[in-house]
């Protein structure tokens, strides 16, 4: 992996001690910030310049990779262009991918199973598990040729898209079931699932003479006085 890297942009991890969220300042992204491999930016916190200049070294790039290496070790974003010159915190590892390899590609062989086995075996810690900067350096990456590369991607990029298509529509279909099990309990107390004999009672006349016929509670026979 160190191999993959821009020269002069080194794998690397970001800001020790991020300081009070401010309501102003650089922005910094931390594991939590993207659950499931997906940037959530309504909760990007923001740390002081002061403290950003002090870690210069990790600041980002639009197209760079993200990959968190303590807690949840292995998610993995790549930076959009609103995050250029945001910073990351000592939980992630920075990935500015050469320009003579895909990043997309990169960004796919780092969710491969291989390439989760390797950093799931390199994990140590007790309070804190994760792997170091040295793990991710060492991590292989399969290198075919561009062509193969970009191959690669649009077919990956395909499967993921119909993944989604299913996914979206799994949902609607748990949202409708959800609003559709009320309404099919009222029809069936009312009893409209099914054809009705026109000569059946109908229910809540039902339940009227039943509450016409019920039975008085019988009463207790008193407890008799012990003797002595």
């Amino acid at each position: 992996m160190g191999d993959c890297c821009t020269p002069g942009r080194p794998i690397t991890y970001g800001i020790l001690k991020p300081g009070p969220e401010l309501e102003a300042g650089v922005p910094y992204i931390r594991v939590a910030d993207f659950p499931g491999n997906r940037l959530n930016l309504n909760g990007i916190k923001m740390t002081s310049p002061e403290i950003d200049l002090q870690f210069k070294r990790s600041r980002l790039e639009p197209g760079d990779l993200l990959l968190s290496i303590r807690g949840s070790v292995g998610r993995l974003i790549e930076i959009p262009p609103e995050l250029a010159n945001a910073n990351i915190t000592q939980d992630t590892a920075r990935l500015s991918i050469s320009k003579r390899l895909s990043s997309r590609f990169v960004y796919y062989a780092l969710l491969s199973p291989d390439a989760l086995r390797r950093m799931g075996n390199a994990i140590r810690g007790v309070a804190v598990r994760g792997i170091n900067i040295g793990d991710v350096r060492a991590l292989q990456v399969p290198i075919p040729s561009v062509e193969e590369q970009s191959e690669i991607v649009r077919r990956v990029d395909l499967l993921f898209a119909f993944a989604d298509r299913l996914e979206a529509r799994l949902q609607t279909a748990q949202t409708a079931s959800v609003r559709l099990t009320p309404a099919l309990l009222a029809k069936a107390f009312r009893g409209e699932l099914v054809p009705q004999d026109a000569n059946d009672e109908p229910a809540a006349e039902l339940l009227k003479r039943l509450a016409q016929s019920k039975p008085e509670p019988t009463k207790k026979p008193r407890a008799r006085k012990a003797t002595a």
